[in-house]
């Protein structure tokens, strides 16, 4: 970890600070951990933040920060609004990796834990075969208050993770198997989602 940030400092040159005074700030400490918040990158160890802030650099991997696909990351706000669902999904609406793919046909919150099971079965009834893209994506937060709370006193804390998703949104693909088998994965993954779906083929289908 302290190689990798040494070479990222140097590779930003000498205008946004001394490379012997970051080196000093490294060897000093044992533990490192980096954050990063918009456009501001910083480094945090076990006596808190060290070196300042780096303002106005655009991060490029391999230090970028990613988020797994059942939604835990960081993000700019613990908690978000409920807001609406009105309308369709004008963009994912259609086939864009695989063959065939799950759509959804109403509104609703869809929670990582919904998505994470019908990957897990699409997964397992191909065993392993073809290539399974998730569509969707659990980033918003929804918080619930413990039980026999008085109203007040606050929001409750995040609870767990859902996505949005309206009608029309595709919520899986799978390339690389034959129709029969694609056909009885997404009908199990459908059975793990909480709204109505269809089967959807795409353009372009797999010799198989």
């Amino acid at each position: 970890m302290n190689n990798l940030i040494r070479r990222s400092w140097s590779s930003m040159g000498s205008s946004i600070g001394s490379k012997q005074t970051m080196n000093a700030l490294l060897n000093s400490m044992d533990s490192l951990e980096l954050f990063q918040s918009s456009n501001v990158i910083g480094i945090r160890g076990n006596e808190g933040l060290m070196g300042g802030l780096i303002r106005g650099f655009h991060v490029s991997n391999p230090l970028q920060i990613k988020s797994s696909p059942t939604g835990k990351g960081t993000t700019k706000y613990r908690k978000h609004f409920k807001g609406t669902m009105k309308g369709i999904a004008h963009q994912g609406n259609h086939v864009s990796f695989g063959s065939y793919a799950l759509q959804a046909l109403d509104h609703s919150w869809i929670t990582a834990k919904q998505i994470e099971a019908g990957r897990r079965v699409m997964t397992r009834y191909t065993r392993g075969g073809g290539k399974l893209w998730v569509r969707i994506y659990a980033d918003k937060p929804v918080t619930q208050k413990p039980a026999e709370v008085r109203m007040g006193r606050g929001k409750g804390n995040p609870a767990f993770r859902v996505a949005v998703v309206q009608p029309c949104r595709v919520i899986y693909e799978i390339g690389g198997v034959s129709e029969n088998v694609a056909r009885e994965a997404i009908k199990i993954a459908a059975s793990k989602m909480p709204i109505k779906t269809r089967f959807l083929i795409g353009d372009k289908r797999p010799d198989v």
